[in-house]
């Protein structure tokens, strides 16, 4: 489990704001259903609402990279290994 956040995003197709937008990349939350137009769209790792099958797989990766903190947890990892503990 990552990072979790609820956004505030405007549709791409309305335009139209959408307050507590859940994002969870880890848990492959990475669309929405817009509540005035009802359709859906994603959010990009930038925190950015763009139309469906804009969303990459590589933006997907970085997505789930940022919200793991795999790097914060492997750099505390090598800090603990390197000092013998």
């Amino acid at each position: 489990m990552g990072d979790r956040w609820f956004l505030e995003l405007n549709c791409p197709y309305c335009g139209e704001h959408n307050s507590d937008v859940y994002y969870a990349p880890t848990c492959e939350f990475y669309t929405h259903r817009c509540d005035v137009c009802d359709e859906e769209f994603e959010i990009t790792p930038d925190f950015c609402a763009v139309r469906r099958g804009k969303l990459t797989e590589v933006d997907k990766e970085a997505a789930y990279s940022m919200a793991s903190n795999r790097v914060l947890l492997e750099q505390i990892v090598e800090g603990f290994v390197s000092e013998g503990g």
